[in-house]
């Protein structure tokens, strides 16, 4: 693989721009929001620090690398699609196409347009040579990671049907709670719930429990967060339910309803379902297998499996829709 002691460099940076309080990364943070009202001062710099500590660090990279027999190809031109509903979601597709050793053509979103500027510009500080460019109409593209809605997948395959390419849509995430979890645990469920409030496909948004099981357990104390949108959000929400009296739990910051068939919906709704045997937890896996994008339990129920706390905290294997990206651009 390629430029991995730039992204190491890269690594050691960044948190040292938020711990001094880099004048130019404030400034980028603070227009980044303006350009993103879901985006927080507090959720950029846990989205940056998430990247640098579980992606970033020397030994996890190189560990990363040693796991692929990677040949020397020549380089392609894969064109970046980038999604923007949390803070520097894109990183890691740009991360994979470079490390591969291909050229990297990045479609910035306009929701996340400047933070992910800002850490181009740092990588090529470090190294001018790292091939990444804007997209432009002439430039001609060989592969295509895009990620978006289920809407704009009709536009992916429109575009680019028909070179290689991985198009993602909308997911979502579960947790399957087994009745032997600790407070602690149930506690940093409520994290996996309210990160980035519930913006990502990794943010759980359906919660399996066994039948007998005290639902009022869930309820670990949690402030409601101190943001405008997502309080109008919440209070709307409980009204409409509570108007047309529909049986709901109310957990302060979010609440629980019963889980019927389809997609389950997002924050400030969280979706809940009983089970009897864990055959039926294994049955609504499959059945939604293609929706769910990882499982937070503390048991090993697939290998999108994690623990409580780390949902929005992906390592270097957890790939995207479970596909291997670096396996997928070394076929191009």
């Amino acid at each position: 693989m390629k430029y991995i002691e730039e992204f190491v460099i890269l690594g050691q940076q960044l948190p040292e721009f938020l711990e001094k309080n880099d004048p130019v990364l404030t400034s980028v943070i603070n227009k980044a929001i303006g350009d993103n009202p879901w985006f927080t001062k507090e959720s950029i710099r846990e989205s940056i620090q998430n990247i640098c500590k579980k992606m970033l660090s020397r030994e996890k990279l190189y560990e990363w690398a040693k796991m692929y027999d990677y040949p020397e190809l020549s380089q392609k031109n894969v064109l970046v699609i980038m999604a923007g509903n949390i803070p520097m979601v894109g990183f890691f597709d740009m991360l994979c196409v470079l490390a591969s050793g291909h050229n990297c053509i990045v479609k910035l979103s306009s929701k996340d347009y400047r933070l992910m500027d800002f850490t181009i510009d740092q990588l090529q500080k470090i190294n001018p040579a790292i091939p990444i460019s804007s997209f432009s109409n002439n430039l001609h593209i060989d592969s295509v990671i895009a990620t978006g809605s289920s809407n704009t997948n009709r536009y992916f395959k429109y575009m680019y049907g028909n070179i290689k390419h991985i198009f993602r849509k909308s997911r979502y995430s579960i947790a399957v709670i087994t009745g032997k979890e600790t407070p602690e645990q149930i506690g940093m469920l409520q994290k996996d719930i309210l990160s980035y409030y519930g913006m990502g496909c990794r943010n759980v948004c359906c919660i399996l429990i066994p039948e007998d099981y005290d639902i009022n357990k869930l309820n670990h104390a949690t402030a409601i967060p101190e943001h405008h949108k997502y309080r109008s959000r919440l209070k709307l929400h409980k009204s409409i339910l509570k108007m047309n009296k529909t049986d709901f739990y109310d957990f302060g910051s979010y609440t629980l309803t019963p889980y019927s068939d389809g997609e389950p919906g997002n924050l400030p709704d969280i979706k809940y379902m009983r089970y009897n045997h864990m055959d039926e937890v294994n049955k609504f896996i499959d059945k939604n297998r293609e929706n769910i994008q990882c499982i937070v339990s503390d048991i090993k129920l697939t290998r999108d499996t994690v623990n409580y706390g780390t949902a929005q905290e992906p390592e270097l294997l957890d790939y995207p829709d479970g596909i291997d990206l670096i396996d997928f651009l070394s076929k191009l």
